[in-house]
């Protein structure tokens, strides 16, 4: 499937972008050779090949998770300026 001129100008209106009249030809060319490409790529056989999220195999890195010593309610709040409670204190910020 070639693209006419015309085809061009009407892609390039519908994408909203500008062009100048010299180089219409030159993109209609470079268009019909990327159409090309893509009938190639279409004449691969597929059928046997199992769609990919990556091309590289991914393994979960992320480490174990193990629980460990940590701070007290009572250490979490000593630096606070308010508290009500077991939690810190904030201005109202919302009428």
């Amino acid at each position: 499937m070639d693209l006419s001129n015309e085809d061009i100008l009407k892609i390039i209106k519908l994408a909203r972008l500008s062009a100048a009249n010299e180089d219409i030809e030159d993109l209609t060319k470079n268009f019909n050779d990327i159409l090309h490409y893509i009938e190639q790529l279409e004449e691969v056989n597929v059928d046997n090949i199992e769609p990919l999220a990556h091309v590289h195999e991914v393994a979960n890195v992320f480490r174990e998770d193990v629980s460990s010593n940590s701070l007290t309610t009572e250490q979490a709040l000593a630096n606070t300026k308010e508290r009500s409670g077991d939690y810190i204190k904030v201005p109202l910020i919302v009428e």
